[in-house]
């Protein structure tokens, strides 16, 4: 394993070659407490538990509050009068998996398309 200061990283594991990982902080390889490695949707995932020393948060001191609302239609609502919208990740994906799945559909079995169809729907999921 190597660790610079580049956010993308290689580990090489034996039977499978390199894989890469991003790693969101720098880490001394040495302190690698767990490993886990998963095929999924015809590419290799690792997962890295790394021993980290704990590092004090500065209190940060502001002079004015601000309330916060939680709602349906915006996700937020300051008393400032600001509006943050709500992305809808969940409805736009479930849009894309419902057509994926439609396209499977109408796919002759056991054939090359389907199979590509299946792979682009394990993707999305």
């Amino acid at each position: 394993m190597r660790s610079k200061k580049k956010l993308w990283e290689y580990v090489y594991i034996k039977n499978i070659g390199h894989i890469k990982i991003k790693a969101h902080r720098n880490f001394d390889p040495n302190k690698v407490k767990t490993i886990n490695i998963k095929y999924h949707a015809g590419k290799w995932y690792i997962n890295l538990s790394v021993e980290v020393e704990e590092e004090k948060e500065k209190t940060v001191i502001r002079e004015k509050a601000i309330g916060v609302d939680k709602g349906i239609n915006s996700i937020a609502a300051t008393s400032d009068g600001e509006l943050y919208s709500n992305p809808k990740w969940l409805q736009k994906s479930e849009k894309k998996l419902k057509r994926l799945q439609r396209q499977l559909s109408r796919k002759k079995e056991r054939k090359q398309k389907q199979r590509k169809a299946k792979e682009k729907i394990s993707e999305t999921s």
